[in-house]
């Protein structure tokens, strides 16, 4: 994911739900795995309720209005998603530094 995240950074925000009940844990998680992109916690693991996810990994492609457009169970379908953003219109930078800024939030 990380790589991922780096290569289309001009095209996508990629941001991960870290689901671990630490916050040391968590943060070694980040360390460990080189992880620049912004990271949520959600302990409780009502994120994973509300999307239905059931293991980990999982992947959620939403538009810019926050809408889930596509999702998937297992490693991260690279193609698939670049694919699914590139036929729709998107939010230009501006729009989705804004949109980072409110999720960390």
């Amino acid at each position: 994911m990380r790589e991922f995240a780096e290569s289309h950074a001009d095209e996508l925000d990629v941001i991960g739900i870290g689901t671990q009940d630490d916050p040391v844990m968590a943060q070694e998680f980040v360390d460990r795995h080189g992880i620049a992109f912004l990271m949520l916690w959600d302990e409780t693991f009502e994120t994973w309720n509300a999307f239905g996810i059931t293991a980990q990994p999982a992947t959620a492609l939403f538009d810019g209005e926050g809408t889930v457009i596509e999702g998937w169970m297992g490693g991260l379908p690279e193609q698939r998603v670049l694919n699914s953003s590139r036929t729709r219109p998107w939010p230009s930078p501006e729009h989705r530094g804004a949109a980072r800024r409110t999720a960390s939030e």
